[in-house]
């Protein structure tokens, strides 16, 4: 216990150390990059959407920037007309792109083990799961969810197997760059991010890793706004005030690809 104490309180040190260190010795970036906004986990809120939501779509839309939402699927089943009137509206004036977070979005035990929607479950079942978030986006929404991130960023060689027998989903955020299941693969820089730790966004360290990265070129960061306190919310405005000081160019992930020309089974390039 003693010894992974120790090891936590390195790891935090480094994050507030030895990176922004690193940083100050790293290359200027030459052009602006690519930025996809990846804010997950938008579920029904008593047949509305959390007021946290509305905060986070209010300012992206005040500054003009565009972002992806992550639905919890199951939260389409019940007839619930104001949240569903509220994404359509959303996807109406194209400042948003809604995507496929998975039907449950849930972890559980097993014996010892901890078991995720897409990670250690059977194949049926996760492309049951699939398919049923774009059947149910079409009958409510009356559009499909072109990408597809799973709950917890957890998944396995079924996930790829279902994928690919997934004609309505094209992009995979977070995937497997080694299977990418016949989709376009746009991956993650761990250091890069909106949040760090989860639920905090933190301009400082988000700074830190991009700096180290000045040849990448595109960032896909990950955020929760419903966690976001007030507080919390003040640290993306910061983080966001930053990307427009450098120029980024915010673009959704059917945006990005078509932009680049990119084909499936392709991994996104730095």
């Amino acid at each position: 216990m003693k010894s992974r104490i120790l090891s936590l309180l390195w790891a935090s040190l480094c994050l507030a150390i030895c990176l922004p260190a690193m940083a100050a010795d790293a290359p200027a970036r030459k052009s602006p990059p690519y930025i996809i906004l990846k804010v997950d986990d938008l579920n029904n809120n008593g047949g509305e959407v959390h007021p946290r939501w509305q905060k986070f779509v209010d300012f992206t839309a005040e500054r003009k920037i565009k972002s992806s939402i992550g639905i919890i699927c199951n939260s389409l089943e019940k007839d619930d007309p104001k949240y569903f009137q509220w994404i359509k509206d959303q996807h109406a004036k194209g400042l948003i792109e809604f995507w496929n977070h998975g039907y449950t979005h849930k972890s559980w035990k097993e014996g010892d083990k901890t078991v995720y929607e897409f990670k250690d479950v059977p194949y049926e079942q996760q492309k049951k799961n699939l398919l049923r978030c774009n059947e149910l986006a079409k009958q409510k929404l009356g559009f499909t969810l072109p990408a597809f991130g799973a709950g917890f960023n957890a998944i396995d060689e079924n996930t790829a197997k279902a994928l690919s027998e997934d004609p309505d989903t094209t992009i995979w955020l977070y995937g497997d760059k080694k299977n990418p299941a016949g989709k376009v693969v746009m991956d993650r820089v761990g250091s890069v991010n909106i949040e760090n730790p989860t639920f905090v966004p933190s301009l400082q360290r988000f700074k830190a890793g991009y700096a180290l990265n000045p040849t990448r070129d595109y960032f896909v960061i990950q955020g929760h706004p419903a966690q976001w306190t007030d507080e919390r919310f003040a640290g993306f405005v910061e983080l966001i005030d930053f990307l427009i000081s450098e120029k980024a160019v915010f673009v959704t992930p059917s945006e990005f690809v078509k932009l680049k020309g990119l084909k499936p089974a392709t991994t996104a390039k730095n």
